[in-house]
Order: C-alpha cells, then structure tokens, then sequence
C-alpha cells in the first residue's frame, strides 16, 4: 500500500519483560492532561506528566514541564520511552501512555486575506483583553461596531462558537456595543449552544449567513472594510467594524511524531492517533496500551474531552487487571526454525503487535488475532492459534467460493445462508487483508466458478487497513487472469457491513449472471 509508511522507531529488540502498569505517562502540555493526570494519581497510579500546567504538585504525579518524547519502544505493560530535557536525555518504563496534549490554535488571518492590527484581532487576543479589561470599547460615533468572522473559510469548531457568543456578552456590557456575526455554516448542536444562540439575538447581535458567496474585505492602513451581499435582501452593503475578530482552526497537537511511530499504520491517519471508525471505541488507538484522548483524536469540544479524560482512567484500569503472572495463549505464533527475521509482518501489522530479537515475536496482549501477518510471511513462518484462521477447503465443485472477513462478511453470510442456495462456499477468515494472490489462485485450482472476498468498508477495518491490502489483492488477481485470456470480473471485492446481508446477496447474483447462471 502506497500510503503506509513504517519508522524503526516502532521496533522492539526484545520480547517484554515483567509486565507493570502502575506507571502511566501522559503527555498534557494543557488542562486536559493535567486533569487526567489529577484523576489518574487519585486512583494511586504512579503519572510521569509532561508539560503540566499546575502551579501546586499534583498526588502521585511526577511534572516535567520541558521534556519532549523522543522514542518509544515495547509494548503495554513495558513501554520504555526516552524524553529529552534541558538536564539531557532520560528513560522511563511505563505500562501505558496516553496522548492529553492540548489543540495548537491558529488564526485565519491569512485564510482571509486579512493583517492583524490593533483594530483586527483573533477570538483569542480579543478573549484575552476582555479578561483583564485592556480592550478599549470606545466608538467613533454613538455605537461601538464589532464584527466577528466565523467558520467562513474551513468550518469552525463548536468550541469557536461558544466562545464567541462569551466574547459578544462580555463586549455588550461596555454599553452600546452592537456585534455582528459573519457565517456560513452555525454551528449549535452542543449541549445549551442553541439556547446561547437565541439569547445572543435577542440581545441585538446580526447574524449574516452565506453561502459560496461570502463576503470581500478592503484591507487600510487602520481599518477593515467588509463588502458583501446581504443573503436575505441581495442588496450591497459594505460596514467598517470598530473590531474585527478572526476566528481560529483547531489543529492537531504538536510533538506526536514518537507516538506515531509506535503505531505502524498510523499514515493512515494522521495527523491524529486513531483512525475515524467506530471500530476504535473511545480513546483507544491501534496499538494496545496507548490511548488518544481530545485533541490527540481529532476531538476539541471540551464536554468531550471530558468524557475522554474517563474513558482513558477506565482504559488504564483495565490493563491494569491484567495478571503479569498470567500466561496468555499466543494468538499468533512465529516458527524460530523459518524465521528469516526480513521484518515483513513487524512493518506490515497494523497494531504494532510484533517485535525482534534473534527471530520475530509477537506481543500476546497486543496482537488481535487478524492474520496479516501470516499471510505475508515469505516463509510461511507465522501461524495462528484461532480456529478462524484454519485453510478451509476450497475444493468445490464449481461453487463461488466467498472469503468472509469475521468482522462483517461471516454476520451478513449468516442473514443470507438460507437465501443463498448450495452455489456458494462460505469461507471464514479473520481479516479479508489475509486472503492473498495466492489463495484465490488457488480457489480456482480447486474449481472455484467465481470469488467473492468481503470485507468491511474502508475506515470501519478492524486492522485499519485489511480491506485496502484484500482490494489491492483482488486486483492485482483480475490483471493476472486477464492476462492469462479469462474474464477478470469472476473475481471480485465486496465493501460489506455486518447489517447488510442484500448487499451480499446481490453480489452473488450479479456473479451469478457473470459466471451464465447458477451452479447445479
């Protein structure tokens, strides 16, 4: 896959050790992580914070304000992380790390088109001079004019609106202050947002809604001009706001690049630390142990971040209960007499499950059974311990042979069974990612009329991105049939949820029609 990327980083020389998951790093840098710290050294978990923002220590917490992480290497419950200080470079051990920094804010001055000045500030400056009373509302004629620009170019935040309906309260009780918001797309769908909206209105505050056709600005020496269309009426008008406030984007925080390289398939979906599909509940991240919360994932309403600051504690609390002790059944085994340590499945899973030493490892809590692994060694030197991943017998008779990823495929097959006849051979596979070239030649081999592979739709894979490598597969098998003299649409991949066993019934049909009718 072209957009997969790997960093070495993310390699680990040796199998983990005493597993311990008292120790728990947050990297905060705002109030979220030092809140989560705050509740995390309340259930007596030992917290390395980095970047807190408390002024009084914190219980069982242990502030560096200036470290930076630099690597991280292991796996939950043996994480060894190294951070870089002012002092030099040191190494923790934790059992888990959660990603709490705040959003890094930006003005959109240049989105605009618009220099800042003493009469065009950001919502933050402005917010800033309201708290200590150092901005001048002093109009040039009987009202005090504001303006304030709002999800015009790139959409805001909801967190962008509640704080501009705070900023117009503060300003109107200066006096005759009357405010204008310029939007294209207003956003009151937070918990008492709408309730602040109407408020905000009948206290005299224009809204200008637009479409496409937003507003122009004439930039001065002193002044802005804003020139737009009114949407309602069409007329021209143009108004020269006493202040301008410029809204702000909320981007991803800075300094992640360590914790992506501890997630191989973390191009995907960068900038932020987990993938957008429900397939990831809550704060959790690819990799087992590290967890993404805010900001870190993409979410900066701060009623959420709250409710992420939760789920991470409940998180940590489960791997805690894990028994050290304990010996968990490998999900995934390695043959030390085939490895050729090529590093194949250490780059290729996506839940950075596998480590290194004199042969490939893999991490027992870390590794979710998918079998993409084992279906890319070279030297068929991995195998798994599920049931799911035994080689059912392809040799049919000349059915359509269906791979059936076990997240999706196999619930809708199981909906569609009886409405499907005896013309398919249902095939059950963890991850539609391990069926390769190979196996679907071989299907064909062994009489196969037709395949079908079906696997989740793109951004709902449970291995992030089986279905991209079963797609490229599939593919990749329609050019070397159709180079062989045969029809490559008798092979095909299926996007598939588990609610949605028509889907698969058609594709059968439709395969059906392809192969001149069903099977006898």
């Amino acid at each position: 896959m072209n957009e997969r990327g790997t960093n070495s980083v993310f390699l680990t020389a040796n199998p983990p050790g005493p597993r311990e998951f008292n120790r728990v790093l947050v990297l905060g840098g705002g109030q979220e992580g030092s809140r989560l710290a705050h509740r995390l050294g309340e259930d007596q978990f030992n917290v390395v914070l980095i970047g807190g923002v408390d002024e009084k220590p914190l219980p069982n917490v242990s502030i560096l304000r200036d470290a930076i992480l630099e690597r991280v290497t292991g796996f939950a419950g043996d994480f060894h992380v190294t951070l870089r200080t002012p002092s030099g470079r040191l190494t923790e051990r934790v059992g888990a790390i959660i990603a709490a920094q705040p959003s890094q804010i930006k003005p959109k001055f240049d989105l605009y088109g618009i220099r800042p000045d003493e009469r065009t500030l950001s919502l933050s400056q402005v917010e800033a001079a309201l708290a200590n009373s150092s901005l001048s509302v002093t109009p040039e004629g009987n009202w005090f004019h504001a303006a304030f620009l709002v999800g015009l170019k790139n959409e805001s935040e909801l967190p962008v609106f509640e704080r501009v309906f705070a900023a117009i309260e503060k300003l109107q009780q200066n006096g005759q202050v009357q405010c204008y918001v310029f939007t294209r797309n207003l956003k009151v769908a937070a918990q008492g947002l709408e309730r602040r909206y109407r408020e905000t209105r009948e206290r005299g505050t224009i809204f200008f809604k637009f479409d496409d056709a937003g507003p122009c600005f004439e930039c001065s020496q002193d002044s802005t001009r804003i020139l737009f269309k009114e949407p309602l009426l069409g007329s021209d008008m143009e108004l020269t706001p006493d202040l301008l406030v410029v809204d702000e984007l909320y981007l991803p925080p800075a300094d992640m690049e360590a914790l992506w390289a501890a997630v191989p398939s973390s191009p995907l979906f960068r900038p932020y630390l987990q993938p957008d599909s429900p397939r990831f509940s809550a704060v959790e991240t690819p990799k087992t142990g590290i967890f993404a919360i805010g900001a870190a994932r993409g979410v900066h309403d701060p009623l959420f971040v709250e409710a992420d600051i939760e789920s991470a504690v409940f998180g940590v609390k489960k791997l805690a209960k894990i028994d050290p002790t304990e010996t968990i059944p490998e999900v995934a085994f390695v043959d030390p007499d085939k490895c050729a340590i090529c590093l194949t499945c250490v780059r290729l899973c996506p839940h950075g499950a596998i480590g290194f030493s004199d042969r490939a490892f893999v991490d027992t809590i870390s590794c979710v059974g998918c079998g993409i692994c084992a279906a890319a060694c070279p030297m068929s030197a991995i195998t798994l311990g599920s049931s799911a991943a035994e080689q059912t017998n392809t040799r049919n008779n000349g059915k359509i042979v269906v791979f059936l990823c076990s997240h999706s495929g196999a619930e809708a097959w199981e909906a569609s069974e009886n409405s499907l006849g005896n013309s398919v051979l249902p095939v059950p596979v963890p991850c539609a990612g391990t069926v390769d070239e190979s196996r679907i030649l071989m299907a064909f081999e062994q009489g196969a009329r037709g395949i079908i592979v079906a696997g989740c739709f793109k951004g709902n894979c449970a291995s992030v991105y089986g279905s991209s490598l079963a797609e490229q597969k599939v593919a990749q098998v329609k050019s070397i049939i159709s180079n062989a003299g045969f029809n490559p649409e008798i092979v095909a991949f299926l996007p598939l949820a588990a609610n949605t066993p028509k889907t698969l019934q058609t594709a059968v049909k439709d395969m059906e029609v392809i192969l001149g009718g069903p099977s006898l």
